[in-house]
């Protein structure tokens, strides 16, 4: 039996371009930061121009390519990127890190299983990374095969236990897998466990934000004092828009954990897994409308 199986379409009444529900004062429109793209751009120049050197080694020119894919992706140009990943593993098929990000395009495209054999193959090569099994438990997790992906989770949690989305999406799956009493009880305790708060303030709010201990006042007073038109900003908007459609999916309140799903799309960081996954979790609430 697949492993993965698709569900059949729905029709439902959740619209992209519908007006959004939520409250004005919680939509902060994304600028684009020029520099961030620019960056990139002249990066891949650079990059790029190194390839014409006929005297690199089979294992350099991988890297290259490599650097390209993750440069590539950054800005959304996902076909580029991937054959970048594909190319570096022509050069060094042992190279681990372009499986796992063409692992993830799988996904995206939903050839899960192909997914899964070069989350193993990456796995197989270095099996240090546990980025990994992260980015693996959250394929599982959106499959609903939630034993196998808290293997993964657990495997990434305890590389660093003071990480706070470790310590989150330990808790999504865990209240999938276990129940949400359960779930809080261990989120709690991790939360508590966790040291060096400051360091992540702002992620710690997410945590706490489940927690119960903050409010989407709290973190939307923090996202105002960011200056625009920063990818730092951007890259704040599109976690916080993520979470808060987790935490409104939490309290049943679907309409609202769309809109903020679609926010996160907007933000365009195409390189977070928050950016990505967004666009799956409007899917699924179409789908089950």
């Amino acid at each position: 039996m697949a492993l993965f199986t698709q569900g059949c379409s729905q029709t439902n009444n959740f619209e992209t371009n519908a007006p959004f529900s939520i409250a004005k004062d919680k939509i902060i429109l994304v600028e684009d930061d020029k520099a961030f793209f620019d960056r990139a751009q002249r990066l891949i120049i650079q990059l790029s121009s190194v390839l014409d050197n006929a005297n690199l080694s089979n294992q350099y020119r991988a890297q290259i390519f490599y650097e390209l894919g993750v440069l590539y992706d950054s800005i959304g140009l996902e076909l580029t990127a991937a054959n970048m990943f594909l190319n570096a593993n022509v050069y060094n098929k042992r190279f681990a890190k372009p499986y796992g990000f063409n692992a993830i395009y799988q996904v995206k495209n939903k050839n899960y299983q192909d997914a899964m054999e070069l989350f193993d193959v990456a796995l197989e090569l270095d099996s240090s990374d546990t980025y990994v099994h992260f980015s693996r438990a959250i394929v599982l997790y959106y499959a609903k095969r939630y034993q196998m992906s808290l293997f993964d989770i657990e495997k990434f949690y305890v590389a660093d236990v003071n990480d706070p989305y470790r310590i989150l999406w330990y808790y999504f799956i865990e209240e999938q897998f276990l129940s949400k009493e359960i779930a809080l009880e261990n989120l709690a305790k991790r939360y508590s466990n966790a040291v060096n708060k400051k360091d992540h303030a702002f992620a710690f709010m997410l945590v706490e934000l489940f927690l119960g201990s903050k409010s989407e006042a709290d973190i939307f007073n923090v996202l105002k004092t960011v200056p625009t038109n920063s990818q730092v900003r951007n890259e704040m908007l599109c976690e916080a828009y993520f979470y808060l459609g987790k935490y409104k999916q939490e309290q049943g309140d679907l309409t609202s954990a769309f809109d903020y799903f679609r926010l996160c799309t907007s933000t365009r960081v195409y390189g977070f897994l928050e950016y990505r996954y967004a666009f799956f979790e409007l899917e699924a609430l179409r789908s089950n409308a």
